[in-house]
Parts: C-alpha cells; structure tokens; sequence
C-alpha cells in the first residue's frame, strides 16, 4: 500500500500521525514539512522519514549564517555599503515646497 492512489483516508492518516510522532521533537519539522514529505515519497513512511532525517542533516551540517555588515577594523568595505535612492535629502524640498504659505 505505498501508492497513494490506492491508499484510503484513514491509511494516509495513520502514516501521517506516525510522522508527526516520530518528528515531534524536532521543531523544524512543521505539519507543513511532514505533508510534503509525505506527497514527494506517495505517503511512503519509511521514505518520508529518510527524506526528513537527510534535510535534518543537511541542515545541521551547515554552519549558521553570521552577515557582518562592517570589517573587524570598522572600516566598512565596499561590498556592505548600499545606496538608497530613498534617503536622498534632494527629495525633502517637495516638502517644503508643499508647506509654505
């Protein structure tokens, strides 16, 4: 009964509670991800549950995102510096052109 086709209601439910047990420490293992999981691998358990455990690792394996926006000398370099045409004080005499009486 891996063919989700020919599986019934309470069958894809069954699976799906199995997954979620077994996954419920993990707080990165949403319903949303146990449901995807489960449509990739045709509500196969043993598969869906690779394929969680291998996106576990991967995750776990890869260091964390650290963004440093300045250099260790706090001399920023040119890669961080970003221009925002938004901040551009040419703009504010439209305001004060806008209040004057």
């Amino acid at each position: 009964t891996s063919n989700s086709e020919t599986m019934t209601d309470q069958e894809r439910s069954e699976i799906r509670k199995k997954c979620k047990a077994k996954f419920a420490n993990e707080e990165k293992v949403t319903e949303k991800v146990i449901s995807m999981a489960l449509d990739l691998s045709n509500f196969d358990e043993t598969q869906t549950c690779s394929l969680i455990e291998s996106i576990l690792e991967e995750d776990s394996s890869e260091p964390n995102e650290v963004f440093v926006i300045e250099g260790k000398d706090s001399t920023p370099n040119s890669e961080s510096i970003v221009e925002d045409k938004h901040l551009d004080t040419s703009n504010n005499s439209i305001v004060e052109n806008g209040i004057e009486s």
